[in-house]
């Protein structure tokens, strides 16, 4: 299977999650990462304002902000990169606008440099059990995770956990992959 198909399958297999099937699952994701000692560790964090029926973001990014991190949402540019800019409200309704793709983003951009990130939290369409990561094409993560030392994470649920995924020698291995089922740990 290639990685157009493998998309396909996946994204409409978490589209029919049930709303308490996928919010009992990220849920289930939640408590391991914020008992991880990488979260521990980290000072600041770029998550990601979930869509599509990935594993559910917003209710984690107050968390972190309750536990006194410093959290980072990617903002997508024109030039297909990106950039980490600071959280500093969980107000998504007022402090936050909806990019081309439906995805919230900070309305003010204060942005840090990718080298001064602790940890990145990655979306993800699929995974392999070798750490790699299939995300949506576009290769704003791993572009920008290029520039960057920070310990990489990434959240899905159990059902995109496959043996082998096709993958490509640029793209980033992650060091941890959190479902709601396991925990999977590379370097």
């Amino acid at each position: 299977m290639n990685k157009y198909e493998l998309r396909k399958i996946m994204i409409e297999k978490r589209r029919r999650m049930s709303k308490s099937e996928w919010e009992s699952k990220s849920q289930l994701i939640h408590q391991k990462f914020l008992l991880s000692h990488e979260f521990a560790a980290a000072k600041n964090i770029m998550l990601y304002a979930d869509c599509n029926n990935e594993v559910a973001t917003l209710t984690l990014i107050s968390k972190c902000i309750d536990c006194a991190k410093q959290v980072l949402l990617p903002v997508v540019r024109e030039n297909h990169t990106m950039l980490a800019a600071h959280v500093t409200s969980s107000n998504f309704e007022n402090d936050y606008i909806k990019n081309r793709y439906g995805i919230f983003e900070p309305k003010a951009i204060i942005s840090q440099p990718a080298s001064e990130i602790d940890m990145i939290v990655a979306p993800m369409v699929a995974a392999d059990k070798s750490m790699h990561r299939l995300g949506y094409g576009g290769g704003y993560y791993d572009r920008f995770i290029e520039n960057s030392n920070a310990y990489i994470a990434g959240f899905c649920f159990d059902f995109q956990i496959f043996d082998f995924i096709p993958h490509d020698p640029h793209d980033k291995k992650m060091n941890k992959i959190i479902t709601d089922k396991q925990i999977i740990s590379g370097k």
